[in-house]
């Protein structure tokens, strides 16, 4: 005899349209992970490249760590000026600039190879061209011919950044110096009262002060018309200064 009942419930298929909607959506999420993680760990903090900006790469001698990558790149910038930017790459940096100011990365290419040395040496004569161990001022518009160097940023402990107390709108760097270093930057500014000591950076001249008396206590602080930018790059030049490194154009990974 025939009946009549109502369908059974589809349970299973429901199931298994929910396993289909799912899995996909797991694998965008996993997808999205590993991109935003690709992008935190190639890019500097806040240092995103806009599409279109011509860039220049650089890479560091040896087997660079984040700190130096990080370090390098600021002390680039500092030197491109303008609105130039950085990422970090496996190898070393890649630095962009507007279309505008295209030209920041031919000069920085031309100082190519950049040793990273921090050295104290004291100034014999300003405004000087031809003659030996010449060496531009940070903002290009002076030179300065200087004699043997009197001492290293080997002995740097620390060196940070801050805005300038004595100049509203300029930054400054404070340098802190090892025991050792106290003790050899008094020896060195004692023999040089009367006298400017130049404070050069990767080859360039980025203050002169004179020096009035012996400075003691092994705390350099380093003014001059600085922006935000230019002290965050000597900040990390000074820093590089204890463990110095080579810098050279080429693919940074």
């Amino acid at each position: 005899m025939a009946s009549l009942s109502a369908p059974p419930p589809r349970r299973r298929r429901t199931g298994l349209v929910l396993l289909l909607i799912l899995v996909p959506s797991l694998l965008v999420v996993a997808l999205i992970f590993a991109v935003g993680l690709y992008v935190l760990t190639t890019l500097g903090p806040g240092q995103n490249l806009p599409a279109g900006w011509p860039t220049a790469g650089f890479v560091v001698s040896g087997n660079p760590t984040s700190d130096t990558r990080d370090q390098v790149g600021k002390m680039l910038v500092a030197r491109a000026g303008g609105s130039a930017r950085y990422t970090t790459r496996p190898n070393g940096v890649l630095i962009g600039v507007p279309l505008a100011e295209k030209s920041a990365l031919q000069r920085i290419r031309s100082l190519a190879p950049i040793h990273t040395d921090v050295e104290f040496r004291p100034v014999l004569s300003t405004g000087t061209s031809g003659a030996a161990s010449v060496l531009p001022s940070l903002d290009g518009k002076n030179t300065y011919q200087v004699g043997p160097v009197a001492m290293t940023g080997v002995h740097v402990s620390a060196a940070e950044s801050a805005a300038s107390s004595n100049s509203p709108g300029d930054w400054q760097v404070t340098v802190s110096l090892d025991a050792a270093g106290a003790k050899e930057f008094d020896d060195v500014t004692a023999r040089l009262v009367g006298q400017e000591l130049a404070i050069v950076v990767a080859g360039t001249v980025v203050s002169a002060p004179m020096i009035q008396d012996a400075i003691t206590g092994g705390q350099v602080i380093v003014q001059g018309k600085f922006s935000h930018a230019d002290a965050d790059g000597l900040t990390a030049a000074f820093q590089l200064g204890q463990h110095p490194v080579t810098v050279n154009v080429g693919n940074p990974g």
